[in-house]
This record gives C-alpha cells, structure tokens and sequence, in this order.
C-alpha cells in the first residue's frame, strides 16, 4: 500500500527567478538529492516528520534543477518529483490496521477497562466516561508511548513487592535499574495511603487492562498508533514498495522508528539528512556521563547519538561536489541580529507585531501597491517566506491575528485557530447550559438569563431571524419564560432552540438536537462570506456528530434529567448523563483547532513552534517565549512512575526538554534577524520568567539588544485622582461639576453614606450617573433576597391590618402563625402563601404587558392559597430560609402587641437647606420599611420608624451622634444610624408640614397614597429609630431600636464605664445631628472650594465597582 510516484513534474516555470542569498537547510537537502540520483526521484519516497516541509523541498528541487540547467546552459529537462509521506504514513501504508479519532479510542478503552476490571460502566459517580475521558487520555498517551517504545508489557506492569520477588525475568536489566524498581514499590508500600493503595489496584489490573484494549481494537480493524507502529515493525514479511526512502530532518526516533530504520538500511533503502549545528552537536557513546549540562547539550543529545548507526549524507566525507560543510553546519556562530523583548502583558507583545514587520536592517516585509487589485502586496513572495512569527504560546493567535497591519498581504498560519475562541463554541455552551440549568425540572419553564444569552448570541439569528425581538420580548416579562411558541412553519427555528430533538420512543436526544442546529447554521451562514465562521461550525458539527454516534446505544436508552436519552456505535459504553456529555464536549472543545487554508509556500508563516521543524528563515520574531511555553507540557503528566519510565526507555521530562531545546535552536542556528520576546508580569503571585533556552542565549549573546514592549496605551503609575469641583464631568461636557450639583433635585441617605465612603465613588454614582447594569438573576442573591423578605412583610402586615384600618392583635397573628404551621391543605391563608407571592412579583409576572402575545405568554396571575410558583432547588431552599425569618418577625411582634400600621414601604421627603453652592434645598427622601405606633405603659404614643436588615447585626453601638459622620465609622454601620436617623427627621419634617395644611388637601393625600399616619400628631409622640435585624428576633427580650453610649455611675480605669441604651426619643438627639449633617453637606458636599478625594481606606477599593476608574 505504498505511495505511488505522482507523476506530476515539478513547477519549474512557476519559481521567482531571484536567488535567495541565504540557503536554507532543504535547499542543500535538494542539491545533494539531485546529485546523488542524476537518473530521477521517481522511485524514491521522501520522509519528513511532518508534512509542511515537502512543499519547501518540493521547490527547492525545482529552484536547484533550474538553476543547474541554466548554469549549464540548457533548458530544464523534465523532473519526476519524489514521493512525499511522513513518518505516520510510512508505517500506517504497510498496516492493515486504521487509526480512528482520539475520542474513538477513549472510548473504547474505557469499554476495555470496565470488561478488564469487572465494573459496570457509568454505574457511579467515580466511574462514568466523563470522568474517565480526561485520565483516559493519558492512559491512552501511556499505552502509545510503551509501544513505540516496544517496552515488555509483562514486565513494566508486573507489581513487585521486593527486590528478591524480581527473579530472572529481570535478568537483562541492570543492577542499578532493578534497584530503582524495587525502591520504587518499596516507598509505595510504606505508609499507605487510600491514593496509594488505589493506585496499587490500578497498577495490577494494568496488563489485563492493556490487553483488553488490544483485543477490542483488533476485533474491528483498529489500533491507536503506537500499537499499529509496533505491529509493522513486528512484521517480519513487509515488502517495501520504493527503491530508496530518504529521512529528513528528525530528531528523537522512537525504537519503532529506530527498528524501522535499521531494516531499511540493511535493505539499502535508506538515506538519511539530520538538520543541526557543531556549535551544539555533542557526540554521545551510550550515554551522556561526562558531557557539560547545559541547553547546547540537550539541543544535539539524540542526534549525536544516532550519527554512527544513520549516517549523514551531508556529512563531510558524503556530500556532494558544490556542497561545503561548515557552510551547513555552522551557522551558529555566524553574526546574528538578536534582539530581546520584555512585554507585561500577552497582548503587548502581539500589538507589537507590526511594528516589528516594518523593521530590521533588511526589511522584514516590504510591501507595494499593486495595480492590479489596489490593495498591498509583497515585492517578492520569497522575501516573505523567509519571515516567521513563531508561537511559543499558541493561545495567542487570536491576538495575533487581530494584530496584523492591514497591509501586510499573503499571510500562511499554519496553527489551527483555538475551536474554544470561536463564536459557535459559546453558542454551544449557550445551549447546553440553557437545557442543563436553565430548564425546569418537568415542565416548560425557562430561565429567562439563560434563555436570552441563547437569543442574544450572534448566531441565533441564523435558526430565528427575530431572535434578538424574543429577547426584547422577555425584557418585558419577569425572570421566566415559558416556552408557548404558536404552531406554523414561521416559527421552527425558535421551536427548535427550545425542544430537543425526540427519538421514536420518546427520549429526548441533546446532541442530536445541537447537530440539528448546527446544521441550520451551516446552511444560514454560506452567504456571509465568513470563512472562519464557515470552518468552526464545520468542525464543531463533525465532533457533535462523532460523540452522538459514540453515546447512542441502540435500543438502551438512558437518562438525562429524567429525559431519556437513546443512542448506536459499536464502542459507545453506557448512555451519559448530560452532566457527562457536556463535560466531554468541553473537553472536545478545548482541544480542537480550526485549520486555515492557504498556499504554504508563500507570505509571511506564523506558526507554532512545532511546524518550524526543518525549516528555516532569516527574521524570526518568536513571542511568549516563557518559562512553562518553551519546553512546553514538560511535566511527569503520567499514570506510569517517572522511575520505571526511565527504567524501560520511555518518554521522560529529560526527553521532552531536550527535543524542545532541539526546536529552538534549529530554528535559530540559520536565522540572522531574532527577536525573542517572554511576559514578565506576575501572575497569582509568580513572576513569569524567560525560558530557560532564552535564558542560555543571555549568556552565549550578552551583547543582544534589550527592549521594553509596552500595551497599546500606556498606563501611567497608579494614582487615585483628585475631582475639583471647577472640573467638568466626563459625561458631561457642557456643564461644571458644580452645575450639577446645584441642579440637584433630590439627595438620599445611601448617596450621603457613600460619600462618607468614598467622596470619588460619591462623584461617580451621584454626579456622573455612572451605575452598574443590572444583572437578570434568576437565583437569589442577597439582594434578591432582601426584597422578597421585604415584599411578602408588606403583603403580610397590609393583611394583617386589613389595609391599615385594624389593629394588629396578638391573636390575629398567632393565628397567622397556626395556619402556617398546620400540616392540613385548605385555603386558608399562610405565611408560605405571601412569600409565593411575593416570589411571583419578583420572578415570573410580567413587568409589562408584553407586545407579542403570539409568542410569550405571562403566567396566570389567579392564584389559589396553596398554589406554589415553578421553584428552583436553590430558590426553595431561599423560600424556606424567609419563611423562617418572617416566622420570628411574627413571634416578636406578637410579643409586643397590639400596635397599628401607619405606613408599609412608602416613600417620604422634604426639603432641607444646605447652603454651600446652592441657592435653593435640596430633596431629602428615602423608603421607609414600616411605621408603627403603639401606647406605651404611661399613655405616651410611640411611633417607630423600622427598618428590616436580613444581613448580620452589628456587634457594637455607635458612642453618639457625631460619630455619625465619621467616616471611618462606616466599617462599624454608621450608614445603619445616619440611615434611620434621617428617615425619621424626613417623615417627623413632613407631618410637621402636613399638620399645616388644610384639613382637606391632608385627606386628599391620605385617599392616594392609603397610609394611616394622618392621625397622628407629630408634638405629642415619641419618635423611636429600630433597626430590625431579622436573625436575631427569636432571641429572648430582643429589641431593636437603636442604641448610643451613655456614661453611667460605675468607674472603670479611673473613667465612667459607658453602657449601650436604646433612644427613648429621636427627637432629642435632632439639634446634634442637624449640626453634623449641615458641616457634611455645606462645607463638604456642596462646598465649592472641597475636591472629591479618594478614601484614605484603600481596602474600600477592593469591592469597589469604579476601582479600574479610579485608578
């Protein structure tokens, strides 16, 4: 099953006619090939280790034969061109065996190890293929690593209890080595662990694992690619189809490939080309003993070693006539142009891209308008391809590729764009969280967050053009949408968004409905003329459709919350939950590429660090050269122990890194124009350092050139500033800050407070209007949780006091309290009855009438007592955490009965003269929990102003009213003081102003608002500021009104003790806190001459959210 010659002749007339001074690599390569073969390349095969480097060789061989024919003075006869395979094709064309895809074989093999070790598949949480896929895989990479490397399966997975248990099977290793083994089991049977003695189990049921594996594979053709390496190399009765094989440029062989080589060249069909240089070649005899340690060792580790076995044919003593073998060979030491770069952050080094592209001394893309196209071209294509931007970190190509100069023309990426940076990637998550978290458990309700970060995506206008209007839709409707979609074609698109695809028996069938999806969108987007868009739905369409195939089992259908799921492949295990199935998706997800298609051969190549391999320019930029990039994945990430990896010649750290120090200066040794840049910025508390092979360059090329890159905009030192009022707001351009402070109608507590938090968060929220955007929660934060408490309080004191026309009695509340607490269902009403309600008014009624009745529909709004709204598991749990609140709110009140309701969240103001800057008062106003009032034991009308707080109580009592307006005091609920405090001077100052009124504008007023405060006399009560902190109204002789510290008679350390003691009378206390507040707002707020200043606190910044303006 050999490659057949192609018989197509090179395209010789297709080559610049300019001479690229600087000869690479192949191109030597190409001149001692045509030498060595004057007869033709027909019946030779060209090996590389990968594919990329055969188009470069491909045209050198024509750029050599035409350059030898003009010398000659002839025309160029016509030339046969090579076969070109890689190393994997080479042993997959004399294999019978077929090499499905990665996710085939995970799942195989966790089919394998459920039969090897007698469990059931997805029978637990700890065993289930989304838990299995991701240690699978390195299963699967060890499993591959022990073939290629033809280790002795029995005796690598034997389990050893002691070095006399090693007997003569381990004969042929050394002394040495067998000691490693039996320490290593040693230290494992010492002091076990549950970890350990897991692994011990694993570790024994290895071999039947492994062969397990095999057996399943082989029974249906298949092999993962070590296992197929081997079985060639096994094979004693290969007949090779070409007369010569030619190995190009590799490095570390495996001892597959070794094995594969050394019968090749008994055969005398072998050639061999190693790619180095002697600065850092290093001969080897067995092992490395004596040889210096450093990068330049571990760069020429390998192919020192293989030198003598795989001759060179570039060698001096092969070479052929006008070749010349320092020229090759020591480039190294030649001058080079090398420049360092140290950036802060990813994007500044690719930002920096297009700056580098216009410099250095030869020019490293030079480009001019064609008049063909007008758009900006290349000179000369062939300058471009010596150019490279190398991808240490390829994460970054995204920034990259944003970075790029518009002019820059024919561009060759040869990395795959990340799948996971991709629009339908999101748009996949999008859906699979709207079925997974967004979707009520048994019925048809949607989360209306979930369900419009699905219509809002950019690709939801492919499967409904009106998608964003069903968003605006919901807009309208509280945090629920139920999915009532009228029948007619109009509306498949949004049907399907919305109802999973159904199997013949009613299974719901998750990845076959994103398939459905995917498909439409495929369709949808062939005329936006977006490539990359086009090629990611692709690819994100293939893998839906592989793992469908994979997680059906026909005729066993599974469960997915509680929706059957049913599935057909012959290695598919048991059905996944769709926890598991999103699971893997993501792990699909997060490591498949999207290829790009262009001509390699030409234009600027960014690449990753791998695709370098055997090629050569003379400018490189290689970016993120860090520490952890460069060696790349060099961790023992592995379920076979370092010490028996190193015992059988498997793959070891010590390997890794040398093949990555061989990556890079291969890449270095010809280029004369290097720019190496690394991220220097601390990370979580580690500094990112430069790579250790950067690192050795420092020392070999002290005299390199030093940069620093900085980001697009430069960010000064942080500083906070400092706001005069003189200034202009940055919304606000036409108008002075000061302006708007005399503009201001109106001032509320919570914009006082947070001046004494922080005068700039004041100037931002309170002068700017700069407010964060409210996010649709569906769950409850705490937040949330306080105006549902808040919400069904008021529902509950209104029906109490029968809309503020009753007395509130201790009956009528314990009666409240029984029917709540009774386990009978009637209709009576119940505190679980106000609590749905208030529910409904924040989650699922309609803030407004919709628009579109013909596709949202808003609940009904005719409840029965015990009608519960579609609670979330969350959302109960929240439910009953404010029923039991409200269950103490009630046992206290019932306590301190009767009373009656004046007023239930109503809001009050009035105005108050500040001076400073204005000329008129200014509007106080705030929202009043509750007013009530009640006779005490001496006659005296007690009117309390309360307000609920569900958060945690305050611990210590403020000394007095000055301490109000400490800022510092903040930390200690000053804000809860100076809150209640003014509530009450604001509601006591506007009956003050109602009591002057006319008797008829005061019933007027009543009539709108529904209040019952019109009674009540504002000369003849006791005003009493409570902060009602619901976690602590069951405790025994709780009262919440606010406390001050009073001296009392005791001495203590030579000073009146001070004793924390409830405000019999607010009103008392109004001439201190006039004071204090007038100085807050005349002589600071509204002062002219007083900038906004930060908070000395800087750990107010922290949660502050104008922190990243500020600074």
């Amino acid at each position: 099953m050999a490659t057949q010659p192609s018989g197509d002749k090179l395209p010789i007339n297709t080559i610049s006619d300019r001479l690229i001074m600087t000869k690479t690599f192949l191109q030597y390569v190409a001149k001692d090939l045509l030498a060595k073969h004057p007869d033709g390349l027909a019946r030779v095969a060209v090996v590389f280790p990968n594919k990329r480097a055969s188009l470069f060789l491909n045209r050198a061989l024509a750029e050599t034969a035409r350059q030898a024919a003009k010398a000659e003075g002839h025309a160029v006869a016509p030339l046969w061109s090579p076969a070109y395979i890689t190393i994997s094709e080479l042993f997959r064309h004399h294999s019978s065996l077929t090499v499905p895809q990665d996710i085939d074989l995970v799942f195989t093999l966790y089919q394998s190890y459920c039969t090897a070790t007698g469990q059931k598949p997805n029978d637990d949480d700890n065993n289930n293929i989304g838990h299995f896929y991701g240690w699978g895989q390195k299963l699967l990479a060890d499993f591959d690593d022990v073939d290629k490397n033809m280790a002795p399966v029995d005796k690598l997975f034997r389990y050893v209890e002691a070095y006399e248990d090693l007997g003569p099977d381990f004969a042929d290793l050394s002394e040495e080595q067998q000691r490693s083994i039996s320490d290593f089991f040693h230290l494992l049977n010492t002091n076990p662990t549950d970890l350990k003695q897991r692994f011990v189990e694993l570790w024994k049921q290895m071999p039947a694992i492994y062969q397990q594996f095999h057996k399943d594979l082989e029974s249906h053709s298949l092999a993962y690619e070590g296992m197929l390496y081997r079985s060639v190399v096994e094979n004693e009765n290969i007949e090779f189809q070409f007369d010569e094989y030619v190995f190009i440029g590799f490095n570390l062989l495996q001892k597959v490939e070794q094995e594969l080589f050394r019968r090749l060249k008994k055969a005398g069909k072998a050639r061999f080309y190693w790619d180095y240089d002697e600065q850092y070649l290093r001969r080897f005899n067995g092992d490395a003993t004596g040889m210096e340690s450093h990068a330049y060792s571990d760069a020429g580790r390998y192919i020192g070693r293989y030198l003598d076995e795989f001759p060179n044919e570039l060698s001096a003593n092969r070479l052929s006539d006008g070749l010349n073998y320092d020229e090759i060979y020591r480039q190294m030491a030649q001058p080079k142009d090398i420049t360092y770069a140290t950036a802060k952050t990813e994007t500044a080094q690719a930002t920096y891209i297009a700056e580098w592209l216009q410099g250095g001394k030869g020019g490293r893309f030079q480009t001019s308008t064609s008049h063909t196209n007008d758009c900006r071209m290349p000179k000369d294509p062939c300058q471009a391809v010596r150019t490279a931007i190398v991808l240490a970190d390829e994460s970054l190509l995204p920034q990259v590729i944003h970075s790029l100069p518009k002019d820059i023309g024919e561009v060759n990426i040869t990395t795959g764009y990340p799948l996971r940076e991709c629009p339908v990637s999101s748009f996949v998550n999008a859906l699979l969280d709207l079925q997974q978290t967004g979707h009520g458990k048994g019925n048809d309700w949607y989360r209306a967050k979930q369900t419009k970060h699905v219509l809002r995506h950019p690709l939801a206008r492919y499967i409904y053009d009106r998608a964003d209007d069903v968003a605006k839709e919901i807009d309208l409707q509280a945090r629920f949408y139920k999915n009532y979609i009228p029948e007619g074609s109009d509306y498949d698109g949004l049907r399907l968004l919305f109802s999973p695809s159904q199997n013949p028996d009613g299974s719901s069938d998750l990845i076959g409905w994103l398939c459905d999806i995917l498909q439409i969108i495929g369709r949808h987007c062939a005329a936006d003329k977006d490539p990359l868009l086009q090629e990611s739905v692709y690819r994100m369409f293939t893998l839906m459709n592989r793992l469908h195939q994979l997680i059906t089992i026909k005729d066993q259908p599974g469960i997915i919350n509680d929706k059957k799921i049913s599935t057909s492949a012959i290695t598919a295990p048991q059905p996944v939950t769709m926890a598991m199935a999103r699971r893997l998706i993501n792990q699909l997800i997060q490591s498949t590429t999207v290829p790009f298609h262009g001509e390699p051969a030409r234009g600027i190549q960014i690449m990753g660090v791998l695709e370098t391999r055997n090629l050569d320019f003379d400018h490189v930029l290689l970016l993120s050269c860090t520490e952890g990039n460069l060696p790349k994945g060099v961790d023992d990430s592995s379920l076979i122990p370092h010490t028996l990896r190193k015992v059988y010649g498997l793959t070891t750290v010590e390997n890794k890194v040398a093949i990555y120090a061989y990556y890079f200066y291969s890449l270095m040794q010809r280029a004369t124009d290097i720019t190496i840049t690394y991220n220097d910025a601390t990370d979580d508390g580690h500094k990112g350092e430069m790579s250790r092979f950067m690192l050795q360059w420092l020392i070999d090329y002290p005299n390199a050139r030093r940069i620093v890159l900085e980001a697009g905009q430069k960010v000064k030192p942080s500083s906070h500033p400092t706001i005069a009022k003189s200034d202009r707001p940055f919304n606000c351009p036409d108008k002075t800050i000061l302006d708007v402070l005399r503009e201001k109608e109106k001032l509320s507590p919570t914009a006082i407070n947070r001046y004494l938090r922080c005068p700039l968060q004041f100037y931002f929220e309170s002068v700017c209007g700069l407010k964060q955007p409210e996010e649709e929660e569906d769950e409850i934060d705490a937040r949330h949780f306080g105006t549902i408490f808040h919400k069904a309080a008021e529902l509950i004191y209104d029906h109490l006091s029968n809309h503020y026309q009753q007395e509130i009695t201790a009956e009528n509340i314990n009666a409240l309290l029984k029917n709540s607490n009774s386990r009978q269902q009637n209709n009576s009403l119940t505190i679980r009855y106000f609590i749905n309600r208030a529910f409904e008014d924040a989650f699922f009624n309609p803030k407004k009438k919709s628009a579109d009745e013909s596709i949202l529909k808003s609940r009904n709004s005719q409840q029965t007592a015990n009608s519960e709204p579609a609670y979330s598991g969350l959302q109960l749990i929240n439910a009953k955490v404010i029923e039991r609140y409200l269950t103490f709110l009630l046992q206290l009140d019932s306590q301190n009965a009767p009373f009656r309701i004046l007023s239930l969240e109503n809001s009050y103001e009035h105005s108050y003269e500040v001076g400073g800057c204005r000329t008129t008062p200014i509007k106080l106003h705030g929202y009043i929990d509750r007013l009530d009032s009640y006779q005490d034991d001496n006659g005296n009308t007690i009117v309390r102003i309360v307000d609920y707080k569900t958060g945690a109580p305050y611990k210590d009592s403020l000394g007095d009213v000055a301490d109000i307006f400490i800022p510092k005091n903040i930390d200690k609920h000053s804000n809860y003081y100076l809150q209640t405090f003014l509530y009450s001077y604001i509601w006591y100052d506007s009956m003050k102003e109602r009591k002057a009124n006319s008797q008829s504008a005061q019933t007027e007023k009543v009539i709108k608002t529904g209040k019952n405060d019109k009674g009540i006399c504002p000369d003849d009560i006791k005003l009493r500021p409570a902060l009602l902190f619901i976690r602590s109204a069951n405790q025994k002789e709780y009262n919440p009104v606010l406390q001050l510290k009073e001296q009392t008679d005791v001495m203590k350390n030579g000073k009146p003790k001070m004793e924390s003691r409830p405000i019999d009378n607010i009103l008392t206390l109004r001439q201190d806190f006039d004071n204090g507040l007038h100085k807050l707002l005349a002589e600071e707020i509204f002062n002219p001459n007083v900038s906004f200043t930060p908070t000395d606190d800087t750990k107010r910044c922290d949660n502050c959210p104008y922190a990243a303006i500020c600074r």
